[in-house]
């Protein structure tokens, strides 16, 4: 479809231009945006995303706006909000929280990081977890356990 708006259900799954409203697939489907609520059995592909957002294994988006929640993971250029990744949260930028097994922030997190592993080249904020890597930060700091800050 070009545009569709209110609520979609879906055994397998769709694909639309724009998406707005409340959307359920059992597998998934793909669309250029989406905005409202969106939950896939499996996941989801979109360009940018607004609203709630669950899938059971992965989401993956250009750019990311509300409350995020995948089984496996979420993949974005940038998220914003609350992202929550079973195992995975990989974007170029993120501003929020972010709670996953392993979150690879890319360019910049601004928020909290509550991960086993965080990782990002420049922070704004608070990484918790056993390995927290801030690449801005100095030699002796870039690198610890449990805790690790910037605040540029």
């Amino acid at each position: 479809a070009d545009d569709i708006t209110g609520i979609t259900d879906a055994g397998l799954g769709f694909e639309a231009d724009d998406i707005t409203g409340m959307n359920v697939a059992g597998v998934g489907f793909e669309a250029d945006d989406i905005t409202g609520i969106t939950v896939a059995g499996l996941g989801f592909e979109a360009d940018d995303t607004t609203g709630l957002n669950v899938a059971g294994l992965g989401i993956n988006a250009g750019d990311i706006t509300g409350l995020n929640m995948a089984g496996f993971g979420i993949g974005a250029d940038e998220i914003t909000g609350l992202g929550m990744g079973g195992v995975m949260i990989s974007c170029d930028c993120f501003n929020g929280l972010g709670i996953g097994a392993v979150q690879h922030i890319d360019k910049s997190m601004t928020g909290l990081s509550i991960g086993l592993v965080n990782i990002t080249s420049r922070l704004n904020g608070v990484q918790l977890g056993l390995f927290n890597y801030v690449g801005e930060n100095p030699p002796w700091l870039k690198l610890l356990p449990l805790v690790n800050f910037n605040f540029n």
